[in-house]
């Protein structure tokens, strides 16, 4: 017996290893010490009752060396959140030994998507997750994972975007999985093909096989000069997971040629307004179609249509005979007509344009605000600048009163559940990267308006709410973008430094 329990503890020790740990912390020396007891205190029992007794040694090694496969294969495919819960808290899995608590809430959640959710067990699950301690990656994809359960799906996009950029020693590999996995779902759903591409080709590093190979197909559906051969791509499709519910994704991307290695040409500069939009309709109706290259151009051709003497002069003589009408009601001519306004209150060829302009923009704004990609063209016209401007400014607002609630509540000491903490910096961080990248030089800017206010909370969430991962996340943050204040980066690196020990 005494071999056995031996065996067992080079099996978890070989099972941590594995899931890459460069050394073995305190936990896991109390986990397998536990583990261990627990093995030896069923062995009398086991003697004693024959047949029945190896079959439940059987089942306890089975529990003790690979909880985190049956919780994954068999506990969560059932749909049993609290079993799940349970099993998680009392069994120890290697993913989660850092977190045990919220890697428990974690698996519940798991096991929640996968059957007709109610909001008592998504409250409970919440409820575990304030209460744990630490929260590293598996509580924010857990916090993730209850907030797509409510619906929420900007909050929760937000909180994977978070999970997925943890330093790998903050979050297990499979649980990033799932944060990954959850984005590229999501994105291929509405069609954002660039968005699939640009989460999965950072899986070949991770070996996350799934989303690399779901991006290797996403660039031969939207036509991607990269998109690989099909051989590589039927090779991606073998060595990744659920190979039958991606095979009909595979068939269409097989069935689209490879686009040329060049890059794509501009689209051709129309002629007159009718055409220029005609060509900006397709785009605004199926934007995850097109790169931001082509979205761009697009709408400087309208931009180009609209200063050209023809629009121009088009619409001077529109508004001749509007006045001309007006002229005829003034008569009485016709009486059907709405009485006309003063001459001086007449609009100009460049208010109508300023007005259409105007128009347009307010069509642009939502798409930029949920893909600010649209932009990335070389080239930005009046209207494309206009409407980004208005999310740029939106944004900041909202970063601002963000920066002012930190202060306020840094103040008072008063700190947030766990998982509303983390929602409200997942939040805040998706709005300073869309600024960034809508406006890439504004870094400077904004670093100096979030740096104060949102560094000052992160130390108060470290020192006294003991939430290190989250402060170290909130430093990470900073710290990428404080190159334009040398003492600040170098606060903001021993700040990291102090949260990882």
């Amino acid at each position: 017996m005494g071999g056995v329990g031996l065996l067992i503890f080079i099996i978890l020790f070989f099972a941590l290893r594995r899931g890459g740990a460069s050394s073995l912390p305190k936990v896991f020396w109390q986990v397998a010490f536990w583990k261990f007891l627990m093995f030896v205190a069923v062995l009398p029992l086991i003697a004693m009752t024959g047949l029945v007794g190896v079959a439940v040694l059987v089942l306890e090694i089975i529990l003790l060396l690979a909880p985190a496969l049956v919780l994954r294969w068999i506990v969560v495919p059932l749909g049993v959140p609290r079993v799940a819960y349970w099993g998680a808290t009392y069994c120890w899995p290697f993913e989660v030994i850092h977190e045990s608590s919220a890697g428990a809430a974690f698996y519940g959640a798991l096991a929640l998507t996968r059957r007709r959710s109610s909001r008592q067990a998504i409250d409970w699950l919440e409820e575990s997750v304030n209460r744990a301690q630490p929260v590293r990656g598996a509580g924010v994809v857990a916090a993730g994972l209850l907030a797509a359960l409510r619906g929420d799906r900007h909050r929760a996009r937000c909180l994977f975007l978070v999970a997925d950029g943890l330093h790998r020693k903050l979050i297990p590999k499979r649980v990033r999985a799932i944060a990954r996995d959850w984005l590229v779902v999501d994105a291929a759903r509405i069609g954002n093909w660039h968005e699939v591409i640009r989460l999965g080709r950072r899986g070949y590093e991770d070996s996350l096989r799934w989303s690399y190979a779901i991006a290797r197909i996403g660039e031969r559906l939207s036509g991607d000069p990269r998109g690989c051969r099909a051989w590589r791509l039927w090779l991606c499709w073998l060595v990744a997971p659920r190979r039958l519910a991606t095979f009909a994704l595979l068939r269409r991307a097989l069935a689209v040629p490879r686009a040329p290695k060049q890059a794509a040409a501009e689209p051709a500069v129309a002629a007159d307004l009718p055409e220029a939009l005609a060509r900006l309709a397709p785009l605004l109706e199926n934007r995850y179609a097109h790169d931001g290259r082509s979205f761009a151009a697009s709408v400087c051709a309208v931009d180009a249509a609209l200063d050209g003497p023809a629009t121009r002069t088009l619409v001077g003589q529109r508004l001749l005979a509007l006045g001309a009408c007006s002229e005829k009601v003034e008569s009485g001519s016709l009486q059907d007509m709405r009485p006309p306004e003063d001459a001086t209150e007449r609009p100009d060829v460049d208010a109508v344009m300023s007005g259409v302009r105007a128009r347009l923009a307010d069509l642009l704004v939502p798409l930029i605000e949920e893909s600010p990609m649209l932009t990335s063209g070389e080239v930005r016209g009046p209207i494309l600048d206009q409407a980004v401007e208005r999310v740029r400014l939106r944004l900041f607002r909202d970063i601002e009163a963000q920066c002012k609630d930190y202060n306020d509540r840094l103040k008072g000491e008063t700190s947030l559940p766990t998982v509303a903490e983390w929602e409200t910096w997942a939040l805040m961080r998706d709005a300073a990267n869309r600024v960034l990248e809508l406006d890439p030089e504004s870094e400077i800017a904004l670093f100096h308006a979030m740096y104060v206010p949102v560094c000052n909370f992160a130390v108060f969430q470290h020192n006294k709410c003991m939430r290190r991962t989250l402060a170290h996340e909130i430093y990470s943050w900073l710290h990428r973008h404080s190159q334009s204040d040398p003492s600040a980066a170098q606060l903001l690196l021993g700040n990291v430094r102090a949260s990882e020990a």
